[in-house]
C-alpha cells in the first residue's frame, strides 16, 4: 500500500501479484475519514502496465464519513488543531519543498514533486519519488530529513508518527545499511526534541532488491529493534 495525498496505489503484498488487490475495509474507512469519496482515486496495480483506477465511492458505497457527522463546516484550521497520529508515513513522499530545495541548492517547483489531481499514470506517480530520494544519499541528508518530517508533523498537530522508508535505497559506496538507519534515527531524535512528536521507524524491503540485499537489511535493522525501529 502506497499512500499519497491524492491517490492510493495498491499491489500484492506477497510474491508477484497475479490479480488486482483492493485495500482492506479498515483502510477504506480511513480514506473515507479524510478524502472526498467521489474524487479520490485508488489504483489497483499488478505492474506498471496493468492497473485499474477506482474512486473511493466505488470501493466503499454508502461509506460513513465526516458528512454523516455534520462536519461539513469544519474549517482547515479546526482540522489542523485536532490531535492526530500517523501510522504509515513515507519518508521520501513527505519531505518539505524547503528541505528538498536546501539539499539540492536550487528552486524546485511543486510540479516536480506532485502529480496533477487528474493523473492517470502509475509510472508518473512513482517518478515523483526520485527527486526526494536523491536528497537521502548521505548522512547529513538523512539526518535533516528526519528532523524535517517531524517538523511538518508538528505543524499538523501530529503527536506520534511511524515513518516508513527503505534503507537500501540510500545505500551507496559511502553508507551501508546500519549507517543509513543510524543517520535517520539521529535526525528523528533531534526532531522529537525540537517538535515533541514521538516516532518509530518502519524499515521496508523492496521487491526489486535481491534476497541477499533484503536479508542484509533485516539483519542490520534488527539491532535497532525497540530503539527507534
Amino acid at each position: 500500500l502506497c499512500a499519497g495525498k491524492h491517490v492510493y496505489v495498491v499491489g500484492g503484498a506477497d510474491g508477484v501479484p497475479t490479480d488486482y488487490t483492493a485495500p482492506c475495509g479498515v483502510c477504506r474507512q480511513v480514506m473515507m475519514e479524510f478524502c472526498e469519496p467521489d474524487q479520490f482515486q485508488i489504483i489497483l496495480a499488478i505492474d506498471r502496465e496493468h492497473y485499474r483506477i477506482f474512486t473511493l465511492r466505488e470501493l466503499l458505497p454508502m461509506g460513513f464519513g465526516p458528512k454523516n457527522l455534520g462536519e461539513d463546516d469544519m474549517t482547515a484550521e479546526e482540522l489542523r488543531r485536532l490531535p492526530k497520529i500517523e501510522l504509515h508515513c513515507h519518508l521520501d513522499g513527505s519531505l518539505s519543498q524547503e528541505y528538498i530545495e536546501r539539499r539540492l541548492g536550487r528552486s524546485v517547483s511543486q510540479r516536480k514533486l506532485c502529480v496533477q489531481e487528474d493523473c492517470q499514470s502509475l509510472s508518473e506517480y512513482l517518478e515523483k519519488f526520485s527527486l526526494p530520494l536523491s536528497c537521502l544519499q548521505d548522512e547529513e541528508g538523512l539526518e535533516e530529513a528526519g528532523e524535517d518530517v517531524l517538523q511538518t508533523m508538528a505543524k499538523e498537530n501530529v503527536f506520534y508518527a511511524e515513518i516508513r522508508f527503505a534503507p537500501f535505497l540510500s545505500v551507496n559506496d559511502h553508507m551501508d545499511v546500519k549507517t543509513v538507519i543510524k543517520a535517520l534515527l539521529r535526525g528523528l531524535k533531534r526532531g522529537e526534541e525540537k517538535y515533541h512528536v514521538a516516532y518509530n521507524v518502519i524499515v521496508c524491503a523492496m521487491r526489486h532488491h535481491s534476497f541477499e540485499e533484503n536479508y542484509e537489511m533485516i539483519r542490520s535493522a534488527w539491532e535497532f529493534l525497540g530503539k527507534g525501529v
